[in-house]
């Protein structure tokens, strides 16, 4: 199924193609560097994250923070996260090296009406 989603069904299936039909056929043995596997372990474990979400119906938001320096300036970055933990995570990294900087408010994007938070992290 893997390889069906990721080459297509048109090109998988085996009655019907001919470059299926050598794949399978070839016994030829073919060296693996860890580089390979380590791909093929990065590829699989992303998507078990994903459908771990998607089984528990978490969906990635898009989220706008608002931050304001000590004079009163203020500037938004947007962010993506699964939940307002993993947004608060991100914002605390990358902020890490500002202290003069706040948040100044959360919401997500294309709602700026309503604020997730408002006032001081």
């Amino acid at each position: 199924m893997l390889i069906e989603r990721h080459i297509g069904p048109e090109r998988y299936c085996p009655e019907r193609s001919a470059w299926a039909q050598r794949v399978l056929g070839d016994r030829s043995p073919y060296r693996f560097h860890l580089a390979d596997w380590k791909a093929i372990e990065v590829a699989l474990t992303a998507e078990l994250a994903d459908f771990k979400n998607r089984s528990q119906g978490r969906t990635i938001v898009a989220y706008v923070v608002e931050v304001e320096n000590k004079g009163g300036r203020k500037a938004t970055k947007e962010y993506e996260g699964r939940s307002f933990d993993e947004l608060r995570t991100k914002v605390a990294m990358d902020l890490r090296g500002y202290p003069e900087i706040h948040i100044a408010g959360v919401w997500r994007k294309g709602r700026p009406n309503e604020r997730i938070f408002v006032g001081r992290w």
